[in-house]
């Protein structure tokens, strides 16, 4: 076939190293947009010397100063991310350039135990803060053990497979993949929405949809339903990604996004005898049209010939 290409060797860690990087690349962009956003507002006071932001049904009143220092550090927190994507993903393409990253890893690392033990000496723990914690989480925790499985990998000579890849293996390949990197951005965000909504008190109550609730009723609810939702995206993104290097191990994936496909065409069906045209929900329909796509990817790559899927390079 005259479609097929071979893919770029990744070991395991540079695979996760790659969708992380993806991860923060798009953390760095709302990072940057919503500081931007911050320091404008900042900026057009009309001569005034406060800000008024409303948020949760208060006002409050914030000095230019501080808004366009907020501002400011939010944008610096988005370049940071974007400059540790960009050093991860070349990383993960090449581990021999593994070094800037795991750098950059460490020294983010050592600058949060500064500020914790300072934070210390002053009489403030700062290890708990929300702040502090997901740092620390993402760059010691996450980052870091990439860093140095990848340099371990490159120092031990490891080299992951290359696949030779169909066109619908390669498109499955990154639907797969945007799967994935969805999945771990709902967990981060529902960690985030535990994190914010906890923080109000167990006492707190929200407004939503018209009832009063608890915060830490909605805190929890949210952290659990968007822990599943992510670990089944994970799980079918995952599948996908096995049966595009793999054709022969497509049926799983084929199975499950036919059921996707059915479940989501009888609800549409539903609404359109309900409600009418009008009922249908242009997010049941993207839904449907997105595993009909899934289905014919997997369908195309099981009908396809048989191809040497995996090529053992050397280290």
């Amino acid at each position: 076939m005259e479609d097929v290409q071979l893919s770029i060797p990744r070991t395991i860690a540079q695979q996760t190293l790659r969708i992380v990087s993806i991860v923060m690349a798009i953390l760095a962009a709302v990072l940057v947009l919503g500081g931007v956003l911050v320091v404008w507002s900042g900026l057009t006071t009309d001569g005034s010397d406060v800000v008024g932001h409303t948020a949760l049904d208060g006002a409050t009143m914030l000095g230019v100063g501080t808004v366009l220092g907020f501002g400011a550090l939010i944008v610096a927190s988005g370049v940071l991310l974007a400059v540790t994507s960009r050093l991860g993903l070349r990383a993960a393409r090449d581990s021999a350039k593994v070094g800037p990253y795991r750098f950059l890893c460490y020294l983010v690392g050592l600058v949060t135990l500064v500020a914790i033990v300072w934070g210390w000496g002053a009489g403030t723990v700062l290890l708990f803060h929300p702040v502090v914690l997901m740092i620390t989480v993402t760059y010691v925790l996450v980052c870091s053990t990439l860093a140095d499985q990848v340099q371990r990998e490159h120092d031990e000579g490891i080299v992951g497979p290359a696949y030779w890849r169909t066109h619908h293996q390669r498109t499955l390949h990154l639907v797969s993949c945007v799967v994935i990197i969805m999945s771990a951005m709902q967990a981060v965000m529902a960690v985030v929405l535990y994190i914010l909504v906890g923080s109000f008190g167990a006492n707190a109550s929200l407004g939503m949809v018209g009832s009063i609730v608890g915060a830490d009723g909605v805190s929890m609810s949210t952290l659990v339903s968007g822990i599943a939702s992510a670990v089944v995206d994970l799980f079918v993104g995952m599948l996908g990604v096995r049966g595009s290097n793999h054709p022969e191990k497509i049926l799983p994936y084929l199975v499950i996004s036919c059921i996707g496909f059915a479940v989501d065409a009888a609800r549409l069906v539903m609404d359109v005898v309900a409600n009418g045209l009008a009922g249908v929900q242009g997010s049941s329909l993207a839904d449907m049209v997105f595993m009909g796509a899934c289905a014919f990817l997997a369908w195309s790559i099981r009908r396809q010939p048989r191809l040497s899927a995996e090529v053992l390079t050397e280290g």
